[in-house]
């Protein structure tokens, strides 16, 4: 019977030195190193006139550009803005992806190849 008893309690203190397995990897350190892209070609342009102008390009093929300009009597506090712009990029799975946007009084409208389009419908003939 001692045996038995032996036994179990080392069993027991053999199971409970040892870590229970965690569920998940721990998270990456705050701040862990990421590539550093270098910007190849950088414009920017504030006139007095409220309005605006940038672009840049960037060594992983990222080109992105934007213009604005301030809407006369937008009815807001803070005032409106016109604004117009561009991306590409290379997606993860190697497909070009061209972003094009317009913002202003009407709304805001994004056009591009690889954004879904509505299923057409037969009654909008009628």
């Amino acid at each position: 019977m001692k045996l038995i008893v032996a036994v179990a309690v080392l069993v027991v203190v053999a199971v409970a030195d040892k870590p229970a397995p965690a569920a998940y990897p721990p998270p990456p350190p705050y701040g862990y190193p990421k590539p550093v892209v270098k910007i190849l070609s950088s414009t920017d342009s504030r006139p007095e006139d409220q309005s605006y102008e940038f672009s840049y390009t960037s060594e992983d093929g990222i080109e992105r550009s934007e213009s604005g300009a301030p809407l006369p009597d937008s009815g807001y506090s803070e005032g409106g803005y016109s604004q117009q712009g561009s991306v590409k990029y290379l997606s993860p799975e190697g497909t070009p992806i061209e972003l094009s946007f317009v913002a202003n009084a009407d709304g805001f409208v994004a056009t591009g190849d690889h954004l879904p389009t509505p299923v057409p419908n037969p009654y909008d003939r009628l």
